[in-house]
């Protein structure tokens, strides 16, 4: 089933992800015009990957 919306919001702001109905030509027609543009940079828009060690960190200095 393909959903009408996203919870990854941020993916279509940044313009990683693009929402389109349900329908074949525009999917199509999305699709293609991504094959040309050029790429995007990725940008830490979830963070910088270092989550896991400053909540460690975190909980060892407050144990």
């Amino acid at each position: 089933m393909l959903m009408p919306d996203t919870a990854w919001i941020e993916l279509i702001d940044e313009g990683w992800n693009i929402l389109v109905d349900a329908d074949k030509e525009k999917i199509i027609q999305e699709g293609l015009s991504k094959i040309t543009t050029p790429g995007k940079i990725a940008e830490f828009i979830y963070g910088n990957g270092q989550a896991g060690e400053k909540i460690a960190m975190t909980l060892l200095m407050h144990a």
